[in-house]
């Protein structure tokens, strides 16, 4: 993941990028995350074509570091 992409995702208030792992992490609970930052990462990261997956926590996985 680049540093403008990182940058991006890092100004979401629900989300943070781990720094270990590149993972997109959901910061709040399932019930407090923002839908909007949500379907605004995704497309960030479709647009970006970033290959990922989104688990039950609603946390983005960085399919290229598995």
């Amino acid at each position: 993941m680049n540093d403008l992409l990182k940058y991006k995702i890092n100004s979401f208030s629900t989300y943070t990028v781990d720094k270990n792992s590149t993972n997109i992490i959901n910061t709040k609970s399932l019930k407090e995350v923002n839908v909007e930052d949500f379907l605004e990462i995704s497309h960030v990261l479709d647009s970006s074509y970033f290959s990922y997956t989104i688990d039950q926590h609603l946390n983005f996985i960085d399919l290229d570091k598995i």
